[in-house]
């Protein structure tokens, strides 16, 4: 009876749902959607889903969830330097990173040199590409050795990769065609001989305070070279230093050195004058060999001997005077100068060369 029982009562459920069933398809009725439920969260980057379900018939349908707003976080501005541009300040999203306010570029500086070319914002230090560098000094300091650039004015800098620069090296420019002039800092204590030989195009250079030896040859045939400033006590030029340098108009020898060198400008055609200090006691052979343009010249008391071929071929030099205190007189000393009517010599000389005024016409 029992089992009779629960059979009819299931039959009815089972009938009374289809004609529910029926009813709600025969006859459509106003949806009654719960609160919904969260399926996908919504996040800056993302929409997110809600699912919602019909109290009457279970019926579901989905809808999206909008974004939410970022979350703002500064970016830093990063301010240019002299070799690195910059950027402005900025926002982005702290959760999804996403830019909310754009950063914007700012140019890179650039150096602000001062009139020892070093930064006034950060320690680089002006120098021409080009120049080679060779450590020396037990790797300790670097020397100049060489240039290879096509820059027309040469800097030359106290350091280089942290490390002071303190000589230019024999023959480090030697036959360069490019350069015009050079700037060398107080950091360089030597220029090795024949340094700028025959650097044709080279026009000007400052030799600085801690120059105190010009080696043999260092600016020999530098034919366009017109003004040479020493700013130290230069105590020894060596042979042929300036010979043949054409363009050279004056010159001042300080008196810090004693003894003026085999040609150290000869056949410097250009030179009008030559300013000796006190203090120079000998001039070596051809010192001033074919001054042609050389008009006048001191020689000071301290001077004892003027060697051979001293004056030989100065051809426009009219007057000079050989101070007490000159002992000796080469030969052929003032040969060829065809312009000179005039000359003292003083009571202290006692030695005369031969053929010392040979072709002396005037």
């Amino acid at each position: 009876m029992k089992k009779s029982l629960k059979l009819l009562c299931l039959i009815f459920g089972i009938v009374l749902t289809i004609a529910c069933f029926v009813a709600c398809e025969e006859e459509p009725h106003e949806h009654a959607w719960d609160n919904g439920t969260v399926t996908k969260e919504a996040t800056c980057s993302e929409e997110g889903t809600k699912l919602f379900t019909c109290a009457g018939c279970e019926e579901t349908k989905e809808e999206k969830i909008d974004k939410i707003a970022h979350t703002e976080r500064d970016v830093s501005v990063i301010l240019p330097t002299c070799t690195l541009p910059g950027l402005t300040a900025g926002k982005e999203c702290s959760v999804c990173n996403a830019t909310i306010v754009a950063q914007e570029y700012m140019p890179k500086l650039g150096h602000d040199l001062d009139e020892d070319n070093f930064c006034t914002r950060c320690s680089y230090e002006l120098y021409t590409e080009g120049l080679i560098f060779t450590t020396s000094g037990g790797g300790n300091n670097y020397t100049v050795t060489g240039y290879e650039g096509t820059a027309k004015d040469v800097i030359v800098p106290t350091t280089y990769n942290g490390l002071p620069v303190v000589a230019i090296a024999d023959e480090a420019f030697k036959g360069n065609e490019v350069i015009e002039t050079i700037v060398i800092p107080e950091s360089i204590k030597s220029i090795g001989k024949s340094a700028f030989y025959e650097c044709d195009s080279l026009k000007e250079i400052e030799l600085p305070s801690t120059i105190t030896v010009i080696e043999e040859k260092t600016f020999y045939k530098c034919k366009n070279l017109d003004r040479i400033t020493l700013l130290g006590e230069v105590t020894a030029i060596g042979e042929s230093a300036f010979e043949w340098c054409e363009n050279l108009a004056e010159i001042t020898i300080p008196g810090s050195i004693t003894e003026i060198e085999e040609k150290i400008f000869s056949l410097c055609t250009s030179l009008k004058r030559i300013n000796l200090g006190y203090g120079i006691r000998e001039i070596g052979p051809s010192a001033f060999e074919r001054l042609t343009a050389l008009r006048e010249i001191n020689i000071p008391s301290s001077v004892t001997h003027i060697e051979r071929n001293c004056f030989e071929q100065c051809t426009s030099i009219r007057d000079i005077v050989i101070p007490e205190g000159t002992s000796s007189i080469g030969d052929r000393c003032f040969d060829g100068c065809v312009s000179l009517s005039h000359i003292d010599i003083a009571t202290t000389v006692t030695s005369l060369g031969s053929q010392v005024f040979m072709n002396c016409i005037s």
